[in-house]
């Protein structure tokens, strides 16, 4: 983990002992999938980057906001690795240690990651459902202070919105406006 400066944190001792046996040894399981403040300041000793590598079902998608949470406080950086069609890392670095190293590498952002997660909790083809998604992640973009970093996530968001960029900024000024009026004021 030190060498690599980064934790990949998984789920299981199996994720871990296949992804060892696969090359890869900056990996870290935490028994389930709730992460705890105690863990991550745990690894906090050795490196300030992780990867969350944890199951792609819902207990998992709520882990990962929960994990991304705490290590924010804590100050550190963190991207999302998410494995797709049912498998585990388990099952991917058995089967083809080359791939998850591969897979590894395509680690996204934790704003990608929450855009993906909203986009799959609702239906973006309805009003109702692209206003749920624009609720959830504005407060989530609005916390990027590189103007140039707001607008890639901005237009990320608007392309699964099906929308324009313009738009998602209406809504994160109006957004911002929002959190600076005082509470005796809304």
């Amino acid at each position: 983990i030190r060498k690599k400066d980064r934790a990949i944190i998984v789920e299981g001792e199996f994720d871990v002992l296949s992804s060892f046996a696969a090359g890869v040894t900056n990996v870290v399981g935490i028994k389930g999938s709730a992460i705890t403040e105690k863990q991550l300041k745990l690894l906090l000793r050795l490196t300030k980057h992780i990867t969350l590598c944890l199951d792609a079902d819902a207990a998992g998608d709520k882990a990962t906001k929960k994990g991304i949470a705490i290590a924010d406080e804590l100050g550190m950086t963190v991207d999302v690795l998410e494995v797709k069609g049912g498998k585990d890392p388990d099952d991917i670095a058995r089967e083809d240690p080359e791939a998850w190293e591969r897979l590894i590498k395509q680690a996204k952002s934790i704003y990608t990651f929450y855009i993906d997660s909203a986009v799959k909790a609702h239906d973006v083809e309805t009003g109702p459902g692209k206003r749920a998604v624009t609720e959830e992640v504005i407060p989530i973009l609005a916390k990027i202070s590189n103007s140039v970093e707001q607008a890639h996530y901005n237009k990320q968001l608007a392309k699964a919105l099906q929308t324009q960029p313009k738009t998602v900024e209406v809504e994160l000024e109006r957004y911002r406006r929002e959190q600076e009026l005082s509470p005796s004021q809304r």
